[in-house]
């Protein structure tokens, strides 16, 4: 599978980091502390924040791979994923600049996790998570599709994560194999 996972994230927890190495998963950058880049939360539109400049996105990106760097001895994977999907072309040519790829999540394939409150008509339990993507499945199919899931959580219970075992084995039955991001895209070069 494919992390994407912030600079602050690797500080707070950098004993998880080679085990997820270890795993088989491949780590991108989040950028470091999870900035707003646009102004989308205060009007919906992709315009460049207030303190969003080359050298702001540049930096929360290389201050992020450095530290996987001091980590794990080598780079991250070069991909990234704006924080709250902000990004617009400028941004994402600074990224490319610093040398990561934008990939963001697929079409109705956000799992809504990071909504912690019930009375929220975006709530999602974490069986309403796995029905949904189990019927987006039967649906559309799944094939080539990138599923946000949030590993940071506000949550106080009924957590995410707790169905991911059944969608997993689910999916595999259903004959879905899980691949890193670079498979991704290398098997979508094949002829």
């Amino acid at each position: 599978m494919h992390l994407i996972l912030t600079g602050a994230f690797l500080k707070r927890y950098p004993q998880l980091i080679q085990q997820m190495l270890s795993d088989g998963h491949e780590i991108g950058n989040h950028t470091f502390n999870h900035p707003h880049f646009t102004t989308y939360a205060a009007n919906h539109l992709h315009q460049l924040g207030k303190n969003t400049s080359r050298e702001h996105v540049i930096n929360q990106l290389t201050k992020t791979d450095s530290l996987f760097q001091q980590l794990t001895g080598r780079h991250m994977a070069p991909y990234w994923r704006a924080p709250f999907g902000e990004y617009n072309r400028q941004i994402l040519r600074w990224a490319a600049e610093a040398g990561f790829k934008h990939i963001g999540w697929s079409p109705k394939c956000d799992a809504l996790d990071w909504v912690n409150d019930t009375t929220n008509t975006l709530y999602r339990s974490s069986n309403q998570i796995l029905q949904h993507f189990l019927k987006l499945e039967e649906e559309h199919g799944l094939n080539g599709r990138i599923i946000l899931m949030h590993i940071a959580t506000e949550r106080q219970n009924d957590f995410a994560y707790l169905m991911l075992p059944a969608l997993i084995d689910s999916l595999r039955h259903r004959g879905y194999r899980f691949v890193t991001v670079s498979k991704l895209l290398n098997a979508r070069h094949l002829p």
